[in-house]
């Protein structure tokens, strides 16, 4: 966690560190950023094609977890969506 105290005596509290460090260990570098992490029932299950075992969804997902619960609330309903399909995650989610 990092804590800045801006000019105008204000504290901000992020976790941009972390947030790079997960982004760089999915090889998601380079993806872009969306302003509303997921709208609500865009996300369901389709029967498209699941996810291979090599995939490390859980993972993704507990390093999600724990960035909504210290620092990022907002993405907590899409954190929240894509857990509930962690024994057969698809290609969708």
């Amino acid at each position: 966690m990092q804590i800045e105290c801006l000019e105008d005596g204000d504290i901000f509290v992020h976790q941009e560190g972390y947030c790079r460090k997960i982004l760089k260990h999915f090889e998601m570098s380079e993806c872009n950023s969306v302003s509303t992490p997921v709208e609500k029932g865009t996300i369901t299950t389709d029967h498209s094609e699941f996810l291979l075992a090599t995939v490390p969804y859980r993972e993704a997902i507990g390093s999600l977890m724990f960035l909504s619960i210290v620092s990022r609330p907002d993405i907590s309903y899409a954190v929240g969506v894509l857990s509930q399909v962690l024994d057969k995650p698809q290609q969708v989610h």
